[in-house]
């Protein structure tokens, strides 16, 4: 795995745990990783494994009530989100010049991997066991703090708290 990856634009640590360590040559797929655009979408592959980044700048409401509610509820620090019924990450970062609740501007950063899909797709829905959600919690933070604070200069981005994304079960 590449120290850097999506283009230099997220660090790789994170997502060498999501793919298997050895086999098929690894491959990226970089779509609108250069510059900062709307959207952009990055997919990483080693032979039927695959991790996707995906981000898109928006701006409209997004109260964190209706945001969490589309599945398990997701945060880290001012960020929050949720862990969908398929298994992917998804934060809604602050973005704007205040870094209110909820603010207008977001920067929306989704993340999967095929190794927690796969499973959801056979097991029916993701739980605090699902193979690979530990590794996907690490890597969705990894990439929302390295596209928020480095690339896209959020305000308020370097609050982001390290560690994973933390997944509230039960509510």
């Amino acid at each position: 795995m590449p120290e850097k990856i999506c283009n230099d634009r997220v660090s790789g640590d994170e997502a060498t745990p999501l793919l298997p360590a050895e086999g098929a040559k690894f491959e990226e797929e970089a779509i609108q990783f250069g510059a900062p655009q709307s959207s952009g979408s990055c997919r990483l592959k080693r032979g039927d494994a695959e991790v996707y980044v995906t981000y898109l700048a928006g701006q409209g409401n997004y109260p964190r009530e209706r945001i969490q509610s589309k599945g398990n509820p997701a945060s880290l620090g001012d960020a929050y989100g949720y862990l969908s019924d398929k298994g992917g990450i998804s934060l809604y970062v602050p973005c704007g010049p205040s870094p209110a609740r909820d603010s207008q501007n977001r920067l929306i950063v989704g993340t999967s991997a095929s190794v927690v899909r796969d499973t959801v797709k056979s097991s029916g829905a993701p739980g605090q066991s699902t193979p690979g959600l530990r590794a996907l919690s690490a890597f969705a933070a990894q990439a929302a703090r390295d596209i928020a604070q480095d690339w896209f200069k959020c305000p308020g981005a370097d609050r982001l708290p390290d560690g994973p994304v933390t997944i509230h079960w039960g509510r």
